[in-house]
């Protein structure tokens, strides 16, 4: 299986097979299911000599209108990574997320820690469902871990600081149900600012009538529902068994590093971004977007299994 692996990421359509391999029955959303595709690799963190650390996890934000199939879409990647979990909305808490401290009646009679879905989550994926719903006295405990990805917690006589190398998938709608045109988005996203600077990619989805598209749409559902076993038949391009297995093998054994032309690409167009960023624009481009290219570029070469960060790396971040 290591040699199928090592063939399979030598393939020159790896990324499409890797989109192929999405939940192929949601039609569409190829670039969002190759930013997937490159979270559930993840880039490589970083250590600095100061003791510093710069996180390599990618982190992802969906935001749609109704009935675009977010939540399936975050429920079949929670599976393809092995430890991935999956939660939602009003039964996410702060203590379910990070570290709660419980009293121990049945043994020893003391303070016991039990870890939450981001702990137990650690070098892996947690898919977080109705994002926007969650209470924002509990979304503060996602701070720290999207950053420095350690989790903080001092009750009773229990002072403790967990690792939670997690990547985040969020999905959620806008504020008022559906994207309003009239309203410029970063007032549809009841998200705090603090939160949507640490997401690495945000992504709005909009259900507008479209005949063409809508045609393809149905005819697609049809396929996926009714016809299986037809010659049609849609199924993943990589088998599911064999895809946790890649990403498994290619997040422990490949650690890329930039090259000078792919990191001089990655600086040029975050400048670029920057520029055309003003204090006005929808969607502000702070210094992590920079951090967040790169990321990307390193887990675009995890996924040829390569050393090095090549110039196409960069590009396809």
């Amino acid at each position: 299986q290591e040699q199928q692996i090592i063939e399979l990421a030598k393939n020159p359509e790896i990324y499409d097979k890797l989109v192929g391999s999405i939940a192929p029955t949601i039609y569409g959303y190829n670039h969002i299911k190759l930013a997937i595709a490159l979270q559930l690799f993840g880039g490589e963190l970083h250590i600095q000599k100061d003791r510093s650390r710069v996180r390599g996890d990618i982190h992802l934000l969906l935001i749609g209108d109704p009935s675009t199939a977010k939540s399936v879409l975050m429920k079949v990647t929670s599976t393809l990574i092995p430890r991935g979990r999956y939660v939602s909305g009003k039964g996410v808490t702060q203590a379910g997320l990070t570290a709660s401290v419980v009293k121990d009646e049945q043994f020893m009679g003391g303070w016991v820690l039990e870890a939450g879905a981001l702990v137990l989550s650690n070098r892996s994926l947690i898919a977080i469902d109705e994002f926007e719903k969650i209470e924002k006295n509990d979304l503060v405990a996602l701070h720290e871990a999207m950053e420095q990805q350690t989790i903080s917690i001092a009750k009773a006589s229990i002072v403790a600081t967990l690792p939670a190398q997690t990547a985040i998938l969020g999905g959620g709608n806008p504020k008022l149900g559906r994207f309003d045109p009239y309203v410029p988005i970063k007032e549809q996203v009841d998200v705090p600012e603090t939160l949507l600077t640490r997401f690495d990619l945000k992504f709005a989805l909009r259900d507008i009538p479209n005949a063409e598209r809508d045609l393809k749409l149905v005819d697609h559902i049809m396929k996926a529902r009714y016809f299986t076993g037809q010659d049609d038949d849609i199924k993943p391009n990589i088998e599911l068994d064999f895809l946790r297995k890649y990403i498994a093998y290619a997040r422990k054994i490949c650690h890329p590093k930039l090259s000078h032309e792919s990191a001089d690409a990655i600086k040029n167009f975050y400048l670029e971004l920057r520029q055309r960023s003003r204090e006005d624009s929808p969607i502000s481009i702070p210094p992590r977007q920079y951090e967040a290219l790169i990321r990307m570029a390193e887990a675009a070469a995890k996924v040829q299994l390569r050393d090095v960060v090549s110039i196409e790396d960069a590009l396809r971040s």
